[in-house]
C-alpha cells in the first residue's frame, strides 16, 4: 500500500511539473500595438545636416481618401483627420486656424510611410503618424510632410484582441502598398 501511494504521489509532482512546463511555454496573446505594428513596420526618420532622410523604410501605404492635412515637417503641430462610422472627417478648423497653414492636403494615390502607431484602448481610438513616402510620389527636393490620422472604433472593439477589424477601417483610409508597387 505504501508502494501504491509514493508511486502515486510520484506520478502527481509529474504530473504537475509538465503541467507547469506547458503553460510556461504557452506565448502571451499578441496586443493589438503588436499586431498592428507587425503588419505595418514603422518607417524610422532621421536629421541628416541637409534636412531630414529615411533611416529605415517601413511598410509603403497609399492614401485612399480626401481630407488628411500634411503640414511640413518642422511643424510641432498636427491637426489630425479623423475615421469614424465609415467616413473620415477633416481636422477641426480651429486646429487648422491655428497653424497658420494655407493648407496642403495628401491626395488618393500618394504614399506615405507610417512612423507611429498609438492604440488607446480606454478610447476605443488607434492614431497612426504618417508622413509622406517622397520617393514613392517622385517628389523632387523631398517634403516630408506629415500628418495624423485617428481611427475611432465602437466602444469595447480594442479590448476584443483582434485586429482585423481595425486593419480593414485602416485599409479604407490608407492601403497597404504591394512591393512592386513601393517605387
Amino acid at each position: 500500500m505504501a508502494q501504491k501511494l509514493g508511486l502515486s504521489l510520484v506520478l502527481v509532482v509529474v504530473a504537475m511539473v509538465a503541467s507547469r512546463a506547458g503553460a510556461a511555454q504557452t506565448v502571451a496573446p499578441q496586443t493589438i500595438t503588436d499586431q498592428l505594428q507587425a503588419k505595418y513596420k514603422l518607417t524610422k526618420i532621421g536629421v541628416r545636416p541637409k534636412g531630414l532622410s529615411v533611416e529605415q523604410a517601413g511598410t509603403v501605404l497609399a492614401i485612399q481618401k480626401d481630407g488628411i492635412l500634411a503640414v511640413p515637417s518642422r511643424s510641432a503641430a498636427i491637426c489630425p483627420a479623423k475615421y469614424q462610422d465609415g467616413e473620415l472627417h477633416p481636422p477641426a478648423e480651429s486646429c487648422v486656424n491655428m497653424l497658420k497653414w494655407p493648407g496642403s492636403s495628401f491626395k488618393p494615390g500618394e504614399k506615405v510611410y507610417v512612423t507611429r502607431i498609438d492604440v488607446n484602448t480606454q478610447n476605443d481610438k488607434v492614431s497612426f503618424r504618417i508622413v509622406a513616402c517622397d520617393a514613392c510620389n517622385k517628389t523632387k527636393p523631398p517634403t516630408f510632410m506629415k500628418s495624423q490620422v485617428v481611427f475611432q472604433f465602437p466602444q469595447g472593439t480594442l479590448l476584443t484582441g483582434d485586429a482585423s477589424e481595425i486593419e480593414k477601417a485602416i485599409e479604407q483610409v490608407l492601403a497597404v502598398e504591394s512591393a512592386a508597387d513601393n517605387h
